[in-house]
Protein backbone atom coordinates (compact mmCIF):
# COMPACT_ATOMS: atom_id res chain seq x y z
CA UNK A 1 0.00 0.00 0.00
CA UNK A 2 1.35 3.41 -0.97
CA UNK A 3 2.24 5.65 1.97
CA UNK A 4 0.62 9.09 1.86
CA UNK A 5 2.79 12.13 1.40
CA UNK A 6 1.26 14.79 3.66
CA UNK A 7 1.93 18.53 3.47
CA UNK A 8 0.81 20.79 6.31
CA UNK A 9 0.33 24.50 5.74
CA UNK A 10 0.40 26.59 8.91
CA UNK A 11 3.01 24.24 10.31
CA UNK A 12 4.24 26.72 12.93
CA UNK A 13 0.84 27.12 14.60
CA UNK A 14 -0.48 25.09 17.52
CA UNK A 15 -2.17 22.45 15.41
CA UNK A 16 0.56 22.45 12.77
CA UNK A 17 3.29 21.89 15.35
CA UNK A 18 1.26 19.12 16.95
CA UNK A 19 0.84 17.33 13.61
CA UNK A 20 4.53 17.68 12.84
CA UNK A 21 5.58 16.25 16.21
CA UNK A 22 3.10 13.37 16.35
CA UNK A 23 3.28 12.16 12.76
CA UNK A 24 6.47 13.67 11.35
CA UNK A 25 4.49 15.52 8.70
CA UNK A 26 6.17 18.56 7.23
CA UNK A 27 5.21 21.77 5.54
CA UNK A 28 6.41 25.32 4.93
CA UNK A 29 5.95 28.09 7.47
CA UNK A 30 4.50 31.44 6.42
CA UNK A 31 8.05 32.82 6.33
CA UNK A 32 9.15 30.08 3.95
CA UNK A 33 6.15 30.26 1.59
CA UNK A 34 3.48 32.90 1.08
CA UNK A 35 0.32 30.81 0.94
CA UNK A 36 -1.53 33.66 -0.78
CA UNK A 37 0.87 33.64 -3.76
CA UNK A 38 -0.75 31.35 -6.30
CA UNK A 39 2.35 30.92 -8.49
CA UNK A 40 4.62 30.02 -5.56
CA UNK A 41 2.11 27.63 -3.98
CA UNK A 42 1.55 25.94 -7.35
CA UNK A 43 5.27 25.48 -7.93
CA UNK A 44 5.73 24.11 -4.43
CA UNK A 45 2.90 21.57 -4.68
CA UNK A 46 3.81 20.50 -8.21
CA UNK A 47 7.34 19.94 -6.94
CA UNK A 48 6.37 17.99 -3.81
CA UNK A 49 3.37 16.12 -5.29
CA UNK A 50 1.57 15.40 -1.99
CA UNK A 51 -1.35 12.98 -1.74
CA UNK A 52 -2.77 14.96 1.21
CA UNK A 53 -2.74 18.69 2.00
CA UNK A 54 -3.86 19.95 5.41
CA UNK A 55 -4.47 23.67 5.70
CA UNK A 56 -4.04 24.87 9.28
CA UNK A 57 -2.88 28.32 8.17
CA UNK A 58 -5.16 31.16 9.21
CA UNK A 59 -5.31 34.76 10.34
CA UNK A 60 -6.75 34.02 13.79
CA UNK A 61 -6.45 37.31 15.68
CA UNK A 62 -10.16 38.11 15.71
CA UNK A 63 -9.78 41.73 16.81
CA UNK A 64 -6.94 42.53 14.40
CA UNK A 65 -9.00 41.01 11.61
CA UNK A 66 -11.44 43.92 11.92
CA UNK A 67 -8.57 46.32 11.13
CA UNK A 68 -6.25 44.31 8.90
CA UNK A 69 -9.04 43.14 6.66
CA UNK A 70 -6.92 42.64 3.54
CA UNK A 71 -4.42 40.42 5.34
CA UNK A 72 -7.22 38.43 6.93
CA UNK A 73 -9.02 38.10 3.58
CA UNK A 74 -5.88 36.93 1.78
CA UNK A 75 -4.81 34.41 4.42
CA UNK A 76 -8.22 32.97 5.23
CA UNK A 77 -9.96 33.13 1.87
CA UNK A 78 -7.62 33.67 -1.09
CA UNK A 79 -5.28 30.89 0.03
CA UNK A 80 -8.15 28.40 0.38
CA UNK A 81 -9.30 29.19 -3.15
CA UNK A 82 -5.77 28.53 -4.41
CA UNK A 83 -5.47 25.22 -2.55
CA UNK A 84 -8.97 24.13 -3.53
CA UNK A 85 -8.25 24.63 -7.23
CA UNK A 86 -4.96 22.77 -6.89
CA UNK A 87 -6.70 19.92 -5.05
CA UNK A 88 -8.68 19.35 -8.25
CA UNK A 89 -5.77 19.90 -10.64
CA UNK A 90 -3.22 17.79 -8.73
CA UNK A 91 -5.71 15.29 -7.28
CA UNK A 92 -4.78 15.43 -3.60
CA UNK A 93 -7.06 14.93 -0.57
CA UNK A 94 -7.65 18.37 0.96
CA UNK A 95 -8.40 19.02 4.64
CA UNK A 96 -9.42 22.58 5.53
CA UNK A 97 -9.57 23.66 9.18
CA UNK A 98 -12.49 25.96 9.95
CA UNK A 99 -14.07 27.42 13.07
CA UNK A 100 -17.10 27.76 15.33
CA UNK A 101 -17.03 31.48 14.51
CA UNK A 102 -18.91 30.82 11.28
CA UNK A 103 -22.01 30.87 13.55
CA UNK A 104 -23.69 33.88 15.19
CA UNK A 105 -23.97 32.32 18.64
CA UNK A 106 -27.68 32.93 19.07
CA UNK A 107 -28.81 29.29 19.15
CA UNK A 108 -25.72 27.40 20.29
CA UNK A 109 -25.22 23.63 20.13
CA UNK A 110 -24.57 23.84 16.40
CA UNK A 111 -24.60 20.86 14.05
CA UNK A 112 -22.89 20.63 10.68
CA UNK A 113 -26.16 21.39 8.88
CA UNK A 114 -26.99 24.59 10.79
CA UNK A 115 -27.01 27.85 8.85
CA UNK A 116 -23.80 29.88 9.12
CA UNK A 117 -24.09 33.56 10.01
CA UNK A 118 -20.77 35.04 11.19
CA UNK A 119 -20.76 38.25 13.23
CA UNK A 120 -17.11 39.28 12.80
CA UNK A 121 -14.77 39.60 9.83
CA UNK A 122 -12.65 36.61 10.84
CA UNK A 123 -15.73 34.39 10.93
CA UNK A 124 -16.92 35.83 7.63
CA UNK A 125 -13.69 34.91 5.82
CA UNK A 126 -13.76 31.40 7.26
CA UNK A 127 -17.40 30.90 6.25
CA UNK A 128 -16.68 32.15 2.73
CA UNK A 129 -13.61 29.92 2.45
CA UNK A 130 -15.69 26.81 3.11
CA UNK A 131 -17.59 27.44 -0.13
CA UNK A 132 -14.40 27.02 -2.18
CA UNK A 133 -13.52 23.59 -0.79
CA UNK A 134 -14.23 21.01 -3.53
CA UNK A 135 -16.19 17.79 -3.32
CA UNK A 136 -14.24 14.88 -1.93
CA UNK A 137 -12.43 17.20 0.50
CA UNK A 138 -12.92 17.59 4.25
CA UNK A 139 -13.79 20.65 6.33
CA UNK A 140 -13.18 20.33 10.07
CA UNK A 141 -14.73 23.02 12.25
CA UNK A 142 -13.03 23.28 15.61
CA UNK A 143 -12.97 25.79 18.48
CA UNK A 144 -10.71 27.31 21.14
CA UNK A 145 -7.68 25.16 20.45
CA UNK A 146 -5.12 24.52 23.17
CA UNK A 147 -1.95 22.53 22.81
CA UNK A 148 1.37 21.64 24.38
CA UNK A 149 2.77 24.60 22.44
CA UNK A 150 2.25 27.96 24.11
CA UNK A 151 0.73 30.49 24.32
CA UNK A 152 -2.92 29.47 24.41
CA UNK A 153 -5.98 30.18 26.54
CA UNK A 154 -5.35 27.29 28.94
CA UNK A 155 -1.69 28.16 29.46
CA UNK A 156 -2.83 31.74 30.18
CA UNK A 157 -5.19 30.54 32.92
CA UNK A 158 -2.51 28.22 34.30
CA UNK A 159 -0.06 31.10 34.58
CA UNK A 160 -2.56 33.32 36.37
CA UNK A 161 -3.54 30.57 38.82
CA UNK A 162 0.07 29.69 39.68
CA UNK A 163 0.85 33.36 40.24
CA UNK A 164 -2.10 33.65 42.62
CA UNK A 165 -3.36 36.58 40.59
CA UNK A 166 -6.99 37.60 40.47
CA UNK A 167 -8.38 36.32 37.19
CA UNK A 168 -10.91 38.13 35.06
CA UNK A 169 -13.17 35.44 33.65
CA UNK A 170 -15.88 35.95 31.06
CA UNK A 171 -18.94 34.07 32.30
CA UNK A 172 -21.55 34.67 29.60
CA UNK A 173 -19.89 32.73 26.74
CA UNK A 174 -20.79 29.07 26.19
CA UNK A 175 -18.08 27.43 24.10
CA UNK A 176 -16.40 24.22 23.06
CA UNK A 177 -12.68 23.67 23.65
CA UNK A 178 -10.31 21.41 21.75
CA UNK A 179 -7.06 19.72 22.77
CA UNK A 180 -4.84 19.77 19.69
CA UNK A 181 -3.51 16.28 20.47
CA UNK A 182 -7.02 14.85 20.07
CA UNK A 183 -7.78 16.83 16.93
CA UNK A 184 -4.46 15.68 15.47
CA UNK A 185 -5.42 12.05 16.13
CA UNK A 186 -8.71 12.58 14.30
CA UNK A 187 -6.92 14.21 11.36
CA UNK A 188 -4.56 11.23 11.20
CA UNK A 189 -7.62 8.94 11.09
CA UNK A 190 -9.06 11.07 8.29
CA UNK A 191 -5.87 10.81 6.24
CA UNK A 192 -6.15 7.03 6.46
CA UNK A 193 -9.91 6.82 5.89
CA UNK A 194 -10.75 9.81 3.65
CA UNK A 195 -14.12 11.08 4.95
CA UNK A 196 -15.47 14.13 3.15
CA UNK A 197 -17.90 16.96 3.77
CA UNK A 198 -18.10 18.91 7.06
CA UNK A 199 -17.34 17.51 10.51
CA UNK A 200 -17.26 19.32 13.83
CA UNK A 201 -14.40 18.24 16.07
CA UNK A 202 -14.15 19.62 19.59
CA UNK A 203 -13.88 17.89 22.94
CA UNK A 204 -17.36 16.81 23.93
CA UNK A 205 -19.40 18.99 26.27
CA UNK A 206 -20.20 22.68 26.44
CA UNK A 207 -18.38 24.92 28.91
CA UNK A 208 -17.97 28.45 30.15
CA UNK A 209 -14.53 29.87 30.88
CA UNK A 210 -15.46 29.82 34.55
CA UNK A 211 -15.98 26.02 34.29
CA UNK A 212 -12.47 25.71 32.86
CA UNK A 213 -10.80 27.84 35.54
CA UNK A 214 -12.67 26.08 38.33
CA UNK A 215 -11.66 22.63 37.08
CA UNK A 216 -8.00 23.60 36.89
CA UNK A 217 -8.11 24.91 40.46
CA UNK A 218 -10.07 21.89 41.71
CA UNK A 219 -7.66 19.38 40.20
CA UNK A 220 -4.75 21.05 41.95
CA UNK A 221 -6.48 21.95 45.21
CA UNK A 222 -5.84 25.65 44.75
CA UNK A 223 -7.89 28.63 45.79
CA UNK A 224 -8.52 31.16 43.05
CA UNK A 225 -9.64 34.74 43.00
CA UNK A 226 -12.11 35.27 40.19
CA UNK A 227 -13.57 38.52 38.90
CA UNK A 228 -16.64 37.56 36.87
CA UNK A 229 -17.30 39.80 33.87
CA UNK A 230 -19.36 39.77 30.71
CA UNK A 231 -17.76 39.65 27.29
CA UNK A 232 -19.04 43.14 26.57
CA UNK A 233 -17.14 44.45 29.61
CA UNK A 234 -13.87 43.34 28.01
CA UNK A 235 -14.30 46.07 25.41
CA UNK A 236 -12.95 44.02 22.50
CA UNK A 237 -13.04 45.37 18.94
CA UNK A 238 -14.73 42.37 17.35
CA UNK A 239 -17.99 40.78 18.41
CA UNK A 240 -17.94 37.12 19.45
CA UNK A 241 -20.74 34.56 19.34
CA UNK A 242 -21.97 34.06 22.91
CA UNK A 243 -23.12 30.47 22.36
CA UNK A 244 -20.79 28.87 19.81
CA UNK A 245 -20.64 25.36 21.26
CA UNK A 246 -20.56 22.62 18.63
CA UNK A 247 -22.24 19.23 18.47
CA UNK A 248 -20.02 16.21 17.85
CA UNK A 249 -22.77 13.69 17.08
CA UNK A 250 -21.60 13.17 13.52
CA UNK A 251 -17.93 12.65 14.27
CA UNK A 252 -18.75 10.35 17.20
CA UNK A 253 -20.18 7.86 14.70
CA UNK A 254 -16.74 7.33 13.18
CA UNK A 255 -14.27 8.37 15.89
CA UNK A 256 -14.23 8.34 19.68
CA UNK A 257 -14.32 11.96 20.88
CA UNK A 258 -13.11 12.56 24.43
CA UNK A 259 -14.89 14.79 26.93
CA UNK A 260 -13.48 18.26 27.60
CA UNK A 261 -12.69 17.39 31.23
CA UNK A 262 -10.63 14.37 30.17
CA UNK A 263 -8.86 16.53 27.58
CA UNK A 264 -8.04 19.21 30.14
CA UNK A 265 -6.74 16.63 32.62
CA UNK A 266 -4.49 15.12 29.94
CA UNK A 267 -3.16 18.56 29.10
CA UNK A 268 -2.47 19.40 32.74
CA UNK A 269 -0.61 16.13 33.30
CA UNK A 270 1.74 16.97 30.43
CA UNK A 271 2.11 20.69 31.06
CA UNK A 272 1.99 21.07 34.82
CA UNK A 273 4.36 23.69 36.28
CA UNK A 274 7.20 22.09 38.25
CA UNK A 275 6.19 23.69 41.54
CA UNK A 276 2.86 21.85 41.37
CA UNK A 277 4.45 18.40 41.14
Amino acid sequence: MEVDKVVVFGSSGQLGQTLRRKFNWSGPTSKELDITDSAKVTRFLKGTRPTVVINCAAFTNVDEAEIKTQSCYSTNLKSVKILSELAIDLNFYFIQISTDYVFDGVKGDYSETDHVNPINFYGLTKAWSEKFVPRGSLIIRTAHLFSDFKPNIISFFLKKITEGSQIQVVVDQVVSITYAEHLADFIHWCVNNRPDGIYHFVNEGSVTWLNVVQLIAELKGLDIKVSEISFQELGRIAARPLRSNLQVCRVNKIFNVKNWEIALKEYLCKNIPEKWT
